[in-house]
């Protein structure tokens, strides 16, 4: 595969790569990998909130109404 990228995104690719001690190649690797990632999970959870019917919040109406625990309070 080829790919043409500016010359100042190169540089600029270059600079963060030596600042990690990767090669350019495994800072593009893992730069795609985790941006594909992200899009993938996007439209993954896009998917689940077209099916989601609220219902699941129910469980909430179980729980106890009760002050929190030592340690658990909000900031106030």
């Amino acid at each position: 595969m080829s790919v043409v990228i500016p010359d100042s995104v190169l540089e600029a690719v270059e600079r963060a790569a030596e600042r990690r001690h990767l090669t350019v190649s495994q800072f593009v690797e893992k730069a795609l990998a985790a941006q594909s990632s992200a899009v993938l999970s996007d439209s993954y959870l896009d998917a689940r909130a077209k099916k989601a019917t609220g219902e699941g919040w129910k469980v909430l109406d179980r729980a106890p109404d009760l002050p929190p625990q030592a340690g658990d309070e909000l900031p106030g």
